[in-house]
């Protein structure tokens, strides 16, 4: 007769119970315990194997990144130590003739009793089957024998051994339960737990049984799906009906909100965000038209998140001066960053991103932050750049490369050699490597999050498609290239001589004074910070103004007959020639201004239930700048603002003021702290290159003014053709 589904389920709790102890005990020699049960405990904290399903869930769980579920990041090495241990024994079978499990303190007579048990009942099991059925039985008794539970299993194993028929490994019968007190109870408990909140997966009935006395007869062949406990139902029911209450209220706008699209339970505004965007291409574009339709004030909801959206002048000059809306925002997105903590000056607020910001000054205008400091470390850092766009040409003095390669660790040796006292060299390839993932992470989110924060859930269901897992893993690498340059500082760190703000920090660290917020974690996110925001801002205002030139030949021509006036061929240019060449000034401030004319900027937190242009903002609330409209819209002021022309900064040979509302680095508390260096950067490396090499289009090559749309705007990636100048 076929096996019943009650006894199936019988005789697995009672195999489950015994297997967990045996296993533990006389299975393996103590040192693979050991071993086995500290791997056991580290991957399967969270993951769970059965007969049914074995490896199902396992490459699901590879896609969660490593450093939030590490428990379950090395489960494949887990197996694999498993399935040589079932090798070892599948030889040992073949080879001697014996079963699997050979040691002095076990019979391999248990697990061939198991096995002729379920063979006689047509369960059949193959070699996978029965290591994943032996993993699950010995990892669920590592969990079970923790905590109080420790004395009843403790008690079930001397019961096992007193049992008369122990040793000759037959099946515990029903009626001996009396004789097995402790493993019932372990039992009972082990049936309790699962009853309180247990569904499985749909069960076979093997011969037609009633589940309960009294109960309706369920044929066999059925499958049943079930939950042990049937008040569960309920629970779940009123858990329904409680869950699309508060959905239905999350979809009402708070009174006097700003105006803006519709709100849908759940997704909030966001599809309506999603389909905009996906129309016009770009973020910044979508909330511009938004704001065209509802006002300079656009409320959103996106998911979980209220996002107001502000792009006119006046009601942007209200926000960026507000007390009321200068916090950060706070969350998984803006945390995860700096371990789950709230650290670095990007995204910090209050007291704790004031005293930071005002030492971190003083740090940086002593180790470069000076204009006399910083003119020198740019302008050694552009001769470099030089030689190696020369050495890299060919015989004709030509070269044709990728323009955003040729600027980005030479950006960022500016900034590194105040922070850490160290250049790299421009072809440092694991350097370059990680550049280019920034870069990418930075298309795949934007400023205002990511999917995964605006939609937690999608960190486990989606985490590749919601950009969770390429935001985690490059913070990784980003953290452990400075931690490494923190540990070579440490290493060669001299007190009464510091080199750069690493240094000092780390003097402060030492003090006996020093306060709560410096802490090593804080260091390490301002690195983090200067990292992400200087060089890939200003490295894409570089790509932003080489483009432009290669549109505009002439003014190209014209910015360099201002450099051969003013500095000549004998010497490098400074910033001292600054003041002198208002032409590539003005060529500086139209890049600043086509770049972030296409940007937001860093997101703001409403620190409490506040107002802006007359509209209610709830606490808590997302307040982000459009500066589309400032710079590039209606409110720009300027004529043609979507064409590159530097001499609409420029009367009679000079500079003009720049408007209030031309904000490329922020305005009010929050302004751009790296805004001097910026600067900087882009009017000496441009002199400098238009100094010595003239820009062309390459035969064959195209100029697509076509952004990629994120965090920055950039252009999309382009070459030019690079020749030495010769007159």
């Amino acid at each position: 007769m076929l096996l019943s589904f009650n006894k199936f389920i019988n005789i697995s709790l009672t195999l489950t119970q015994c297997l967990n102890i045996i296993l533990q005990k006389y299975a393996f020699p103590k040192d693979v315990i050991a071993l086995t049960t500290n791997r056991a405990v580290k991957n399967f904290k969270v993951l769970r194997l059965d007969i049914r399903r074995g490896r199902i869930l396992n490459d699901f769980i590879t896609h969660f990144p490593d450093f939030y579920v590490i428990e379950i990041s090395s489960n494949d090495d887990f197996l694999e130590f498993w399935e040589e241990i079932f090798d070892y024994h599948e030889y040992l079978l073949n080879s001697r003739g014996k079963f699997l499990f050979i040691g002095k303190d076990f019979s391999p007579r248990y697990h061939q009793t198991v096995t002729k048990y379920f063979l006689t009942n047509s369960i059949f099991m193959d070699t996978e089957s029965r290591m994943i059925y032996t993993i699950d039985l010995y990892v669920d008794g590592i969990f079970q024998r923790n905590g109080g539970r420790k004395v009843i299993l403790g008690k079930c194993d001397e019961e096992f051994q007193e049992y008369n028929n122990f040793y000759n490994l037959t099946i515990p019968k029903k009626g001996e339960k009396h004789e097995i007190k402790s493993t019932s109870v372990e039992i009972a408990l082990f049936t309790f737990s699962s009853n309180i909140l247990h569904s499985e997966e749909g069960e076979v009935v093997y011969e037609s049984i009633s589940l309960r006395e009294g109960d309706e007869i369920v044929p066999c062949d059925s499958v049943v799906s079930f939950i042990l406990d049937p008040d569960m139902w309920l629970v779940i029911a009123l858990f329904l009906v409680v869950l699309g209450l508060l959905i239905f209220l999350d979809s009402k706008k708070p009174k006097n909100y700003p105006p803006g699209p519709k709100w849908l339970p759940l997704f909030g505004s966001a599809l309506k965000v999603l389909k905009e965007r996906k129309r016009t291409g770009y973020l910044y574009v979508a909330t511009a038209e938004m704001s065209k339709k509802y006002g300079p004030v656009v409320g959103l909801k996106v998911g979980k998140d209220l996002l107001v959206i502000v792009y006119g002048a006046q009601a942007m000059r209200e926000f960026l001066l507000s007390d009321d809306l200068a916090g950060r925002p706070t969350g998984p997105f803006f945390e995860m960053r700096t371990w789950g903590k709230r650290l670095g000056i990007m995204l910090t607020d209050s007291d704790f991103w004031h005293e930071q910001r005002r030492f971190i000054l003083k740090q940086l205008k002593e180790f470069g932050f000076g204009r006399r400091n910083m003119s020198h470390m740019i302008e050694e850092e552009a001769g470099h750049m030089i030689s190696d766009i020369k050495s890299a040409m060919n015989n004709n003095g030509s070269l044709i490369t990728d323009m955003e390669s040729i600027f980005g660790i030479h950006v960022l040796n500016t900034l590194w050699t105040m922070l850490a006292g160290i250049r790299y060299n421009s072809q440092d390839k694991g350097l370059k490597q990680l550049q280019g993932i920034l870069g990418e992470l930075f298309t795949q989110i934007d400023m205002v999050g990511a999917p995964f924060s605006h939609f937690p859930v999608l960190r486990f269901i989606a985490p590749e498609l919601s950009g969770y897992k390429m935001y985690v893993k490059t913070h990784q690498l980003i953290w452990d290239f400075i931690n490494k340059e923190l540990k070579r500082h440490k290493e060669t760190h001299n007190p009464d001589d510091p080199r750069d703000l690493m240094d000092v920090y780390i003097n402060i660290l030492k003090s006996p004074e020093r306060k709560s917020t410096f802490t090593e974690d804080q260091l390490l996110a301002i690195c983090l910070d200067m990292f992400m925001a200087g060089s890939e801002t200003t490295n894409k205002s570089l790509g932003f103004m080489f483009l432009y030139l290669l549109k505009h030949p002439e003014v190209q021509k014209k910015a360099q007959e201002e450099i051969d006036q003013v500095v000549g061929k004998e010497r490098l240019p400074s910033l001292g020639d600054r003041i002198n060449m208002p032409y590539l000034e003005s060529c500086v401030i139209e890049t600043l201004r086509v770049f972030s004319g296409r940007a937001f900027t860093i997101p703001h937190r409403a620190m409490k239930d506040t107002h802006l242009n007359g509209y209610f903002i709830p606490k808590d609330s997302i307040v982000i700048a459009n500066l589309h409209g400032v710079h590039m819209g209606e409110e720009s002021g300027f004529d043609d603002p979507f064409e590159f022309r530097p001499e609409r900064h420029m009367t009679n040979g000079k500079l003009k003021p720049v408007p209030d509302s031309f904000i490329p680095f922020g305005f009010g508390k929050h302004r751009c702290l790296g805004e001097a260096l910026a600067r900087a950067n882009l009017f000496l490396l441009t002199a400098t290159m238009l100094q010595n090499f003239d820009f062309s289009v390459p035969p064959g090559h195209k100029i697509s003014m076509e952004c990629t749309d994120g965090v920055t705007p950039g252009p999309k990636p382009f070459k030019a053709l690079i020749t030495l100048r010769t007159k």
